[in-house]
């Protein structure tokens, strides 16, 4: 079998409130488009410019629930997917497209302190974990 890999890394802005779809077996999934900028200097010029560049977006799960709670038009984030054909044909003319499928969400916006809280919990916790099983080991006298 020949060594392949399909992996996208985005870290861009929202550019639409995200739409949200409920399956029949109670799944979500988040639809969203995200602007990524690449910045590049012509030759011909002394300026910088930007071109954007527009992706389109679907998470599914417990990352489509993170980004229905709190993902917003105009929020960074980044975006570790994969790559996904959206090929389809009607009225017998074919279609082409791709979007990334989300696997793992990382929230770069300050949400009303709401994830800072949160992993300030999660450190406390680990923290308090490793000091327990420190204490479970032999006792040097």
């Amino acid at each position: 079998m020949a060594y392949s890999n399909n992996l996208v890394i985005l870290l861009g802005n929202v550019g639409n409130d995200p739409e949200i779809a409920e399956f029949s077996d109670g799944n979500l999934q988040a639809s969203l488009s995200l602007a990524t900028t690449l910045s590049y200097k012509p030759k011909d010029s002394e300026e910088w410019k930007e071109s954007v560049d527009w992706h389109n977006i679907r998470a599914y799960g417990s990352a489509a629930k993170t980004i229905a709670n709190y993902v917003r038009k105009g929020h960074k984030i980044e975006v570790v997917g994969v790559l996904k054909n959206n090929n389809y044909e009607k009225d017998g003319v074919k279609h082409y497209g791709y979007y990334v499928k989300v696997e793992k969400l990382i929230l770069l916006e300050e949400l009303k302190g709401k994830f800072e809280a949160l992993e300030i919990k999660k450190i406390q916790e680990n923290q308090a974990e490793q000091s327990a099983q420190s204490l479970d080991g032999d006792i040097p006298f």
